[in-house]
């Protein structure tokens, strides 16, 4: 896990964008060079479905449901990005929980798991 830091307007968002592969090239923005991951071109549209697996990208102002505890928003977002990809099916129900769980530990967030998210209204 990585943290960017830097003044507002630096950058960061797309630089991280950049890496993730969501930024696309157009007429005010140009892109020149390679970004790899384990000497994977990330920009190669063969390897943009491992890459999606391997890399998230949560925008600044994520919309949370309020009623949802930690772990049951982890547990929809970690189903909502296996929808798409072969692994869904590959993957045991176990595995998925169990992803959860080590990413909530590893975020330091499994003694806060059964607590609801909420909102700020």
């Amino acid at each position: 896990m990585y943290l960017i830091l830097g003044p507002p307007l630096s950058g960061k968002t797309s630089l991280l964008k950049a890496i993730g592969g969501m930024l696309l090239q157009s007429k005010t923005t140009v892109l020149s060079g390679s970004i790899r991951y384990n000497n994977v071109n990330v920009l190669d549209d063969k390897n943009r479905e491992l890459i999606q697996n391997l890399v998230a990208f949560v925008r600044q102002h994520d919309c949370h449901a309020a009623r949802l505890t930690v772990d049951e928003t982890f547990t929809f977002a970690r189903n909502c990005k296996d929808s798409s990809s072969v692994s869904k099916q590959q993957e045991e129900e176990g595995d998925r929980n169990n992803r959860v769980e080590s990413t909530l530990e590893a975020l330091g967030l499994a003694y806060v798991k059964d607590t609801f998210v909420g909102d700020e209204a």
